[in-house]
């Protein structure tokens, strides 16, 4: 069927499809909430049959025993199963367990024989060797995640975090997928650092490293011992306004905001006005490079020391940076310095 004109909402009621697929509970059950609460985005339902399609693949076992030797009959049962597009199933299951080979050979730490036995740790260590590439990369990093189980893997460090998310975007999920399981995952690492807590009340209610999701950014504890967070990414590009705030609350412990990270803001190209807490003593590498409609920057500080490399290239050229009234002549020239040095236009003003 042509996508653009199927009503995937006529699948809620048939019988059939619930046979086949209602066995594979998660994916079944996010598919039907999808297309309950999505009809009308297409690519939000594509993704999500995908994934149960996937899920139902995996779970007949017939790519279980597969070798370059039985590809043809695998490809033809396949195809009676439905499978519109075997032979790239086929293909990029064998690229895959191509892949796992090379890795389990250079690697001793992966403990399976074979993929189909493979765990999260061991997919994602292939995935980090380097070993697979294009349809092998992509189909693993799919694999990966349906084996991902949060109660053996827990959520310990924003290193965890990245990974996770770096494997989704090998799987090439959708970007609002991506930033919404982001978002889901710091959310679980304080869920489980609430848990060990509750066990253990002797443990520091944070640690460094730790995460937080708070109005669409990203912070990480810097020191546990002086309650000091940066603000490390922003997690809506499409916001037009943003606030880094003067303190957050992780885990009922009130810490001060003095960093914005490298990379925090760049790309963010509707962003058009920024508040920065007045604790912030640097704004980190390319932390608001490529915001090209970046016009007004309010410090609320005077802290703000350190203006890293490329910090403000190509914001517009009309930036303004508003300061406290307190601000001495000479600390506004020397910021205003920094400013150009990191990138901003020669037009830039301090007032």
């Amino acid at each position: 069927n042509d996508q653009g004109n199927f009503d995937w909402s006529s699948i809620l009621n048939s019988e059939g499809f619930s046979k086949i697929f209602g066995g594979f509970t998660d994916e079944y059950e996010n598919f039907i909430q999808t297309i309950s609460n999505n009809t009308g985005d297409i690519e939000a339902c594509q993704e999500a049959f995908d994934n149960l399609a996937t899920a139902y693949i995996n779970g007949s076992g017939v790519l279980e025993n597969l070798t370059p030797e039985t590809k043809e009959v695998t490809t033809a049962i396949l195809e009676q199963m439905g499978v519109m597009n075997a032979e790239e199933v086929v293909a990029a299951r064998l690229a895959g367990e191509e892949a796992f080979l090379a890795a389990k050979k250079a690697d001793a730490t992966i403990e399976s024989e074979n993929l189909a036995e493979a765990s999260w740790n061991d997919v994602s260590a292939v995935l980090a060797s380097g070993k697979a590439a294009g349809v092998a990369e992509s189909y693993l990093a799919q694999l990966a995640l349906s084996k991902l189980d949060f109660s053996n893997n827990p959520i310990n460090s924003e290193n965890d975090i990245n990974a996770i998310i770096a494997i989704a975007d090998a799987a090439g999920v959708s970007k609002d997928y991506v930033n919404a399981l982001e978002i889901a995952l710091i959310n679980l690492q304080n869920a489980q650092a609430g848990l060990v807590k509750a066990a253990d009340p002797i443990e520091a209610p944070i640690k460094d490293g730790a995460v937080i999701q708070y109005k669409n950014v990203r912070y990480k504890v810097l020191s546990a011992a002086k309650k000091t967070v940066a603000a490390t990414k922003g997690l809506k590009k499409s916001e037009k306004k943003v606030t880094i705030p003067a303190t957050v609350n992780i885990n009922g412990v009130k810490c001060t905001v003095v960093q914005v990270g490298a990379n925090a803001f760049k790309g963010y190209s509707k962003l058009t006005e920024v508040t920065v807490g007045k604790h912030v003593t640097e704004i980190g590498k390319n932390a608001f490079a490529g915001c090209k409609k970046l016009a007004k920057m309010t410090l609320k500080g005077t802290k703000l020391t350190s203006v890293k490399e490329k910090a403000f290239k190509n914001t517009s050229a009309k930036l303004k940076v508003a300061v406290p009234k307190g601000l001495k002549k000479a600390r506004r020239q020397a910021l205003l310095r920094k400013l150009k040095t990191a990138g901003a236009s020669k037009k830039v003003v301090v007032k």
